[in-house]
């Protein structure tokens, strides 16, 4: 690589390949979501030498860390395994470059490689030109023809600046595929997304001395408009990767993830010398979520939809242990499993014990109705119902960022740093609320 590049170093993948060879590696995140990436990254991934970008985490790690740490995250949709890295100005260089490369020791036979290009500052601009070249490169570097390819391996090459990064993706499928269901129902929010919804309302009460003693003491999950339950079933597998043991069970914390019940590229298509006795890497940091889950008294899985509600009701089955979990039709209906509360009547608190409220509201876009949150109106109606309804002590509400004035937050409501991503090509806002006087209050 040129000198001059302004680009972070890579780690050119060796050969041969084994799970304590060193190499870069990069999280494809959710731009506005990289901090609660590169956490896990830190966590879960053994990262060093890390670098954030837009969209993004670059670290080093060992192969065999990331390949066993990779069930383990929540919030990345992707990873990268980066191969290389070099200064090319001209197609027959970029050829060359990829030809000499040991494509033939890394992969698996009859893997091909599905190639996409990115160039930006570059003298190779046309992406197609840089695909077909990738893709001739490829089969040249085999010894013999290669079989004709039963799967296909994305291959990701970007140049900037006339520096090529080729890029491998270990994942397949992207990773808010846990593995686990498919019926989701109208406009679901991406797993990976109400991961990082769920991290940053535990990072809020862990900062605050008095919110966490009132965790810690015992309080109540509210999940209205639940859809398929997302935010409690990715809080349940983000606390099972904090135990290095389940005492009941006796998974560890590997087997507790959804994920680990998905097939990774990683096994499908590389050639690597594994080693049979490395363990996934525990946590060097403690997991907020496992130790406030272990104190939460109850859950409330809320939704004016029946046949939705049936579908949380399902995606949860089997997933809260001795969690005590009721569900109820709010809005008309009646109510499914445990009976909880009335419909749209207040919420008695016998206990005044500390409340979570949690919602992901329709956004007036796929789903609209009186719910919808794409005006003022909407989000402060919204607020309003769940102050009235719920008493809460924290709350976390996903709406679409919209122009105009600010809705009315309740009052004693105090906001903390929201998450500002696009969900779908739409801007919206995780935004988050403690209730200082019913921390004060609670016992």
């Amino acid at each position: 690589m040129e000198e001059n590049s302004k680009l972070p170093r890579v780690i050119k993948l060796p050969d041969p390949l084994t799970d304590s060879s060193e190499a870069t590696f990069f999280l494809v995140v959710n731009p506005g979501l990289e901090t609660q990436a590169r956490n896990e990254a830190i966590q879960y991934l053994n990262a060093s030498r890390i670098d954030t970008v837009n969209g993004g985490i670059q670290f080093d790690s060992t192969w065999g860390t990331v390949r066993l740490g990779q069930p383990k995250l929540r919030v990345a949709s992707r990873v990268l395994v980066r191969i290389d890295q070099f200064g090319a100005r001209d197609f027959q260089k970029l050829f060359r470059k990829v030809s000499n490369l040991p494509w033939e020791h890394w992969l698996k036979p009859k893997v091909g490689l599905l190639v996409r290009a990115a160039s930006h500052g570059s003298r190779l601009r046309i992406k197609s030109g840089i695909e077909e070249s990738v893709v001739e490169a490829f089969k040249k570097s085999f010894k013999a023809p290669p079989p004709r390819p039963t799967q296909e391996l994305l291959c990701l090459v970007r140049v900037e600046d006339d520096i090529c990064t080729v890029s491998l993706d270990i994942s397949g499928e992207l990773l808010h595929k846990r593995g686990t269901h498919t019926d989701v129902g109208t406009a679901p929010l991406r797993e990976t997304w109400a991961a990082s919804i769920v991290d940053r309302v535990f990072e809020i009460a862990g900062e605050d001395d008095k919110l966490e003693s009132a965790l810690n003491r015992g309080w109540q999950w509210i999940e209205p408009m639940a859809g398929t339950a997302v935010f409690l079933r990715e809080a349940l597998a983000m606390a099972k990767n904090g135990k290095a043991k389940s005492k009941e069970s006796g998974d560890d914390d590997a087997e507790a993830s959804e994920l680990a019940k998905r097939v990774f590229a990683v096994d499908t298509c590389f050639r690597f010398e594994r080693d049979e006795n490395l363990k996934p890497l525990k946590a060097k940091v403690p997991v907020n979520t496992s130790r406030f889950l272990e104190k939460i008294s109850m859950a409330l899985i809320a939704d004016r939809d029946e046949e939705q509600l049936e579908r949380a009701k399902k995606a949860l089955a089997g997933a809260t242990g001795k969690l005590k979990v009721s569900y109820e039709i709010r809005g008309g209906g009646k109510a499914i499993g445990k009976a909880g509360p009335k419909p749209d009547v207040e919420t008695p608190n016998p206990k005044d014990e500390a409340r979570l409220v949690i919602v992901n509201p329709p956004w007036g876009q796929r789903l609209k109705g009186p719910d919808a949150t794409d005006t003022t109106e909407g989000q402060t109606r919204l607020m309003s119902k769940i102050e009235q309804d719920w008493k809460p002590t924290l709350v976390a509400i996903v709406v679409p960022r919209i122009a105009g004035p600010a809705a009315k937050v309740p009052k004693n409501w105090v906001e903390h740093r929201a998450l500002d991503f696009r969900a779908g090509g739409l801007p919206v806002s995780a935004r988050f609320f403690t209730v200082p006087s019913r921390v004060k209050n609670a016992p």
